[in-house]
């Protein structure tokens, strides 16, 4: 007898669904990078210690701290080997994140590599990043900027190397960057490589001066979220899809404004402790918040009625293995925010600093919400002006 398959497994599998049932369906890009699950996380967090930060260098923290959302390096261990478990790998990082407890072996590069060491099932994707200074750059600094990321992650390679374009690097060498980018392939020293913050027109620039050099644009990660979906409507998506790049989504919860956690009627999110946000902010996003609620629900109970119907045909037909067990999947409005940035083609990154945030990403792992969820979304976000 076949073995029965549990919901985890059954919601893998209906992950890949036609268009025709009306969910959204990702379109393949040229790009060689695989992120499995179309997913990852952001280390940005990790080791940022010091005022109005999250992060502890300490080993344990009271029951009180963490209540208030402190972490510390044991959490960032635990959260890494959750996704990974749960086949979430690609993971984000950089070497500003968390550079001055590098001594401590606690800056994000570091305790990535404390946590890619284990032997995982599936291998971990890291990323990490070049930061230009706004003066001229020699390729040989983006070179040796990667060699030093690579020694704190422990590893020979990474399987994407960004850019870290800021709008003060209009004095920046680009096509020196684009140089040094594809020395970096050529010795081996990273598979795909990427920018961040590029429009559409220094995108196409971008590109082409990596060209010139034999080497192809894999990514471009910009801010999006149901806050702010300007790469929408700017031509950057449109950019990133004629090249075949990748977009991916930093700050893909709009610092949590988009979660549809924090709002006007709940500000604290339902936490102890002071609002987060005033009701000047959150207030003009009632709309907003009102949809993710109301798809959410849709949401649940059109997933409930999916498993149920796949548990029925299953156990109808023998040639099939039989499903058990019954859905007691919570679906989260960040999850359906989460789902979203999906849904209009780019991999969100979400910012993971314990395992409960871990398990929240984790959530999305097999969903996708139908055309008609997103047009309730996108009408709701015009709503508010966004």
């Amino acid at each position: 007898m076949s073995p029965a398959v549990s919901l985890n497994s059954l919601l893998v599998l209906s992950s890949v669904v036609s268009s025709a049932s009306g969910l959204i369906v990702p379109k393949p890009l040229a790009t060689d990078i695989d992120i499995p699950e179309g997913i990852g996380f952001t280390t940005i967090d990790w080791g940022n210690e010091g005022e109005n930060k999250l992060y502890s260098s300490k080993e344990r923290i009271t029951k009180k701290q963490a209540k208030k959302g402190i972490f510390t390096a044991a959490d960032c261990r635990v959260s890494f080997k959750t996704l990974m478990e749960g086949g979430v790998t690609f993971v984000e990082t950089s070497p500003k994140y968390g550079k001055h407890l590098r001594g401590e072996e606690q800056s994000a590069e570091h305790l990535v590599a404390q946590g890619s060491a284990a032997n995982w099932k599936k291998t971990p994707v890291l990323s990490t990043k070049y930061n230009p200074v706004p003066i001229l750059q020699s390729s040989g600094s983006v070179v040796k900027s990667l060699e030093k990321s690579l020694e704190r992650l422990e590893t020979s390679y990474v399987d994407l190397y960004q850019v870290d374009f800021q709008k003060f690097h209009f004095l920046s060498s680009k096509s020196k960057i684009a140089d040094g980018l594809a020395t970096c392939i050529d010795r081996g020293l990273c598979t795909n490589v990427g920018v961040c913050n590029l429009g559409a027109g220094a995108l196409q620039s971008f590109a082409s001066k990596l060209e010139d050099r034999g080497a192809n644009l894999s990514t471009n990660q910009v801010e999006f979220s149901l806050v702010n979906r300007q790469a929408l409507f700017d031509g950057t998506l449109e950019m990133c899809e004629d090249l075949g790049v990748l977009p991916l989504a930093k700050n893909p919860l709009g610092n949590d404004l988009a979660s549809g956690v924090y709002t006007a009627s709940n500000p604290t999110g339902g936490r102890v402790g002071q609002a987060k946000y005033d009701f000047n902010t959150l207030g003009p996003l009632k709309p907003l918040h009102d949809a993710l609620a109301d798809i959410r629900k849709v949401a649940r109970d059109r997933m409930w009625d999916e498993f149920y119907e796949r548990k029925e045909a299953n156990n109808r037909n023998y040639k099939l293995p039989p499903i058990s067990g019954d859905f007691d999947r919570e679906v989260t409005t960040t999850q359906i925010s989460l789902m979203y940035v999906k849904a209009k083609g780019l991999v969100p990154l979400m910012e993971v600093r314990n395992k409960r945030d871990a398990l929240e990403l984790l959530g999305v792992v097999g969903y996708s919400l139908t055309e008609d969820e997103v047009k309730v979304l996108d009408k709701a976000a015009a709503k508010c002006g966004l």
